[in-house]
């Protein structure tokens, strides 16, 4: 086991991340369950910093991004899946449902669809598979926090949860395999269907990699690429959601404030698109106030120091792993005024615009040289979610069901809410 330091302070992780985050750019491999998922940390977010490492997210990075004519046409996948979501949802009014599961779907066939032009019914047989594997996948994920306590637990990795999550890793590699092989057999320069086709067309073009100084780019480097815009693509934004209805039925003002903005400055006649954002100042504030209440990512991913370092003037000796203690400063009384409140209004003038310098203290996506990859695209995605979902239902807590704690959960992939809860949606009336 590696020496862990866990960094408290706004300005120690701001040295860490940002300062030094060649230093600290480092990923820790001491978890079994991310080494199980990860095919033992061969993906994108868990390589240490390195040359190769930075030529690679520039790759993934340029995949999302000019994707078709670019960022728009991911907008259109968003659309649309929501749209189905939507539709799907509004044959469940008046009824007790987890939305969780109508969330889920609409994420998936959203990750399906932009990088294998894969779209599915929910009752197609491998879109259920694709579910369960992604559900054993989070389960199995809840046992990392059990092995940092306990380390001797690794010794006993034949649990029915261990045995699952390898299942399930094996069904993610084998279906994103079989989707990339297909990809390069269809490939038509011509026609770039995808995220997937992006890539391999990036791939081609030699003057990218010659200028990192590669000699070429190889198919399983591609892969893990794909690999991890799958497998990342899905949890942080399902669990954003999920604690976003729950902070929704808690405070129910908030959905009517989002909705009469949405038909004060957008109207009722089209559906809202990216472009929106700036017309809808106080939904940007709601979802920048959620990423604080929230912090899906508590301690942030583990980093390793890659050198002799320090922070603060304490030193850090190389090999050591490195966390991030998120929770602490969204919740830092010294900084934000009644943190254990959902406050929108923080985040705007007195004018209701959105204010527009950048918060400080504040990391819902990390910070330097390894922040999220996919920011734009999440913030996009629950952007329309959230003003798709709205505009067309309220939000509310089926009878007997008891008020979901807002700060009880349980650690997988991410923090999400301990317990399963029903709502009652109410459709609207335009």
């Amino acid at each position: 086991m590696s020496r862990v330091v866990v960094i408290n302070s706004y300005e120690g992780i701001k040295e860490a991340l940002v300062t030094k985050g060649t230093d600290f750019g480092g990923r820790s491999h001491e978890s079994i369950p991310v080494g199980i998922v990860t095919n033992n940390f061969k993906v994108i977010g868990l390589m240490d910093y390195s040359k190769q490492w930075l030529f690679l997210r520039k790759l993934a990075f340029k995949s999302l991004h000019l994707y078709g004519a670019g960022m728009t046409n991911i907008e259109d996948v968003v659309v649309e899946e929501t749209e189905k979501m939507c539709s799907i949802l509004s044959k469940e009014v008046g009824k007790p449902i987890c939305i969780d599961q109508f969330l889920g779907n609409s994420l998936v066939n959203t990750i399906c669809h932009l990088c294998f032009s894969k779209k599915y019914n929910s009752d197609d047989q491998e879109f259920q598979l694709i579910m369960e594997a992604m559900e054993r996948t989070d389960k199995g994920m809840a046992l990392d926090q059990p092995i940092a306590v306990f380390p001797w637990l690794r010794f006993f990795p034949d649990t029915e949860t261990f045995k699952n999550l390898k299942l399930a890793t094996k069904f993610n590699n084998e279906y994103i395999h079989k989707m990339f092989q297909e990809h390069i057999e269809s490939y038509n320069p011509e026609k770039i269907r995808d995220v997937t086709d992006n890539l391999l067309y990036l791939s081609q073009k030699k003057d990218i990699w010659e200028e990192a100084g590669f000699e070429e780019v190889t198919g399983q480097q591609l892969e893990a690429i794909v690999h991890t815009l799958f497998l990342g693509g899905f949890e942080t934004s399902l669990t954003s959601l999920q604690w976003f209805v729950i902070f929704l039925i808690h405070y129910p003002e908030i959905q009517t404030k989002i909705y009469q903005q949405v038909v004060d400055n957008v109207g009722l006649q089209r559906q809202t698109v990216a472009d929106d954002k700036e017309r809808l100042p106080y939904v940007e504030a709601a979802i920048l106030e959620l990423q604080r209440c929230a912090s899906i990512a508590p301690l942030s991913f583990p980093h390793k120091a890659l050198v002799d370092s320090s922070v603060g003037g304490q030193f850090i000796s190389k090999g050591s792993q490195v966390l991030f203690n998120i929770y602490h400063i969204h919740n830092d009384p010294t900084h934000w005024n009644e943190p254990e409140k959902f406050k929108p209004e923080r985040w705007l003038n007195h004018d209701g615009s959105l204010k527009k310098e950048k918060a400080t203290h504040y990391f819902p996506f990390g910070a330097g040289t390894r922040g999220c990859l996919g920011k734009r695209m999440a913030n996009i995605q629950m952007f329309l979610v959230v003003t798709r979902l709205l505009t067309n239902f309220e939000v509310s807590l089926a009878p007997g069901e008891p008020m979901p704690d807002l700060k009880d959960g349980n650690m997988g992939m991410t923090f999400k809410h301990k317990n399963k809860f029903k709502i009652i949606l109410k459709q609207r009336k335009h």
